[in-house]
């Protein structure tokens, strides 16, 4: 593949044989088939994405992402989208709570359908169901 930017974080869909990956220049979130037609699908909120991984299984795309521009702090997110970045109806776009700083460690677990972050900031372990009634802290990684 060439002129795709600044590959930063990135993840596969075993199914579909598509890589998803982040431009770090950007902020966009592409997709490239195996034949290597690559596409936009979707634009992060904020100014660094931090974590990427896919259930396709489900068509489920997550994103963590946080923005250190933001005065007085950063203010992070997991959110979920189609494997087309588009939100998914009836479904809560953002899976994380208020209160998340710099979301970093995006794991899902697609047989619980449960998706796992660390915040890097206070070294907290969060998990939320796919689409995000359920969800907590988990434990309190020591330094």
């Amino acid at each position: 593949l060439i002129n795709i930017g600044r590959v930063h974080e990135m993840c596969f869909d075993w199914v579909g044989k598509n890589l998803y990956f982040a431009d770090k220049d950007t902020n966009k979130i592409q997709v490239c088939s195996k034949d290597q037609k690559c596409a936009t699908i979707l634009r992060a909120r904020n100014n660094y994405i931090s974590g990427l991984a896919v259930d396709p299984l489900m068509g489920r795309i997550f994103v963590a992402s946080f923005s250190s521009l933001m005065i007085g702090g950063v203010n992070g997110e997991v959110s979920t989208y189609s494997m087309d970045g588009k939100t998914i109806k009836g479904i809560k776009h953002k899976l994380s709570g208020e209160k998340l700083n710099e979301p970093v460690g995006l794991t899902v677990d697609i047989f619980k359908q449960k998706v796992y972050w660390v915040d890097k900031t206070n070294n907290h372990v969060f998990w939320s169901d796919y689409d995000g009634s359920k969800g907590a802290k988990m434990l309190t990684a020591f330094n």
